[in-house]
């Protein structure tokens, strides 16, 4: 009888730390941070590290300048070729604005919401550089 209390007491106590070690995984990811999203602009061409996202996950995105003329980064609906300023303006989930050729910007973000392939994009819409197909489609999962 002994053997048994000892070996569920045993059994117990490496439970207990498993499902201790587990926890303290998690927090060590949540501890982590955002992912980091590196997002380069040129003429006329958007890249990113990542095209795919989370919903809830957090996010850190750079934006560097790589061009030789001013850019900006938009993510939005795809935009439709009517679209107005204000309307693109009203429509996006975040900006990084008037970035000089060398320079970056940051931007937190967390996606709220799925969107599948053809709903949202990286898009610069400085005059001209999205008519260049200066744009990158994106999904969230």
């Amino acid at each position: 009888m002994k053997t048994r209390i000892v070996g569920t007491t045993l059994l117990l106590g490496l439970l207990v730390l498993a499902v201790a070690g587990c926890g303290a995984k998690a927090a060590t990811s949540a501890a982590s941070g955002p992912t980091t999203v590196n997002i380069t602009l040129t003429e006329f061409k958007i890249t990113s590290s990542v095209t795919s996202f989370t919903v809830g996950a957090p996010y850190h995105f750079v934006v560097t300048n790589a061009g030789q003329t001013q850019h900006e980064l938009m993510v939005m609906p795809t935009a439709k070729g009517t679209a107005s300023e204000d309307e693109r303006d009203t429509s996006e989930l975040f900006e990084i604005a008037e970035l000089d050729p060398g320079q970056s910007g940051t931007k937190d973000f967390t996606f709220m919401s799925a969107a599948p392939a053809g709903i949202l994009e990286m898009a610069c819409h400085v005059p001209g550089h999205y008519e260049s197909n200066m744009r990158l489609p994106i999904v969230v999962k």
